[in-house]
């Protein structure tokens, strides 16, 4: 993938693929490289800001990977789940589990056949009441 980026750097595909696996790899820096360039190329791609946050949430740039999110949410109904399911884990990596439980539930509504959002959104609500005991 690096070789094609390189032949053809015009192309999106080819440094979307591999800022991808730089993400999965554990390789943060070089993923958030990537994508950034992505979304400046692409800003009404969703799932492009939604790599981009992942990237910038693992390096703990939360406030960049918030604006990600937020703004993945509102451009593309069919990604705005996974959007709200990622500002549910950034809020809860903050320590703000009231915020985080909302998020989750924007999430499970939005996509209520996932038993993934919808077990997220349960646990947060027994996270939530146990910090408030």
């Amino acid at each position: 993938l690096k070789e094609s980026y390189r032949l053809n750097t015009s192309k999106n595909d080819a440094r979307s693929r591999l800022a991808a696996i730089y993400l999965e790899a554990g390789n943060y820096a070089e993923a958030s490289v990537h994508y950034k360039q992505l979304v400046e190329n692409s800003p009404s791609d969703a799932e492009l800001r939604i790599g981009y946050g992942l990237a910038l949430l693992k390096s703990r740039e939360l406030n960049l990977a918030y604006q990600q999110f937020k703004k993945a949410a509102e451009l593309d109904k069919n990604s705005a789940a996974a959007a709200h399911a990622c500002l549910s884990m950034l809020e809860e990596m903050r320590g703000r589990l009231s915020q985080a439980e909302k998020e989750a539930k924007l999430a499970q509504e939005l996509d209520p056949d996932s038993d993934f959002f919808k077990d997220n959104a349960k646990r947060l609500a027994r996270s939530e009441r146990s910090n408030e005991i």
